[in-house]
């Protein structure tokens, strides 16, 4: 799940490959690139401080109530506080939400070019979630299953 450069304590997760952002003619700054041991070579990887800062930026910008982010990130709301204090996750559960809720971010941002309702995507009812909002699949079920949903539609 994770890859991590030589002699630095800051775990880094995955955020995409090289070949989708190239595809997309998106640049990366070379300090977002690893290629590690054991790590494939066209993935892309991103510090988990800098995730964690984006991801809680994304969930204002869904319009996510604060109360409800430590359902959407599973943890309790003296370690979003962590979060935001920059001290970051090393748990793997952790890192795992922080992947998902980047990669659901990614798909949207494919799927939906129009930013304000990519915007509204996750507060929207969806009948794939027999009319839930996205959000409220994720509070209920888990990241996995929203997804999941979102990469089956690029089959």
């Amino acid at each position: 799940m994770k890859s991590q450069p030589p002699n630095d304590e800051e775990p880094w997760i995955p955020i995409g490959t090289l070949g989708e952002f190239e595809m997309r003619g998106l640049s990366l700054p070379n300090n977002l690139v690893y290629r590690g041991a054991g790590s494939p070579s066209d993935v892309i990887t991103m510090p988990v401080s800098t995730a964690v800062r984006i991801v809680l930026n994304l969930l204002e910008y869904w319009g996510i109530p604060t109360n409800d982010w430590e359902s959407v990130l599973g943890v309790t709301p003296e370690r979003i506080e962590d979060y935001k204090k920059g001290r970051f996750p090393t748990e793997a559960a952790e890192l795992q939400r922080l992947e998902d809720l980047l990669a659901i971010h990614k798909s949207l941002t494919i799927m939906i070019p129009d930013e304000s309702l990519g915007q509204r995507w996750c507060s929207t009812p969806n009948g794939y979630f027999d009319g839930q909002c996205p959000i409220d699949v994720i509070m209920a079920e888990g990241i996995r299953a929203v997804r999941q949903y979102l990469e089956g539609v690029f089959g």
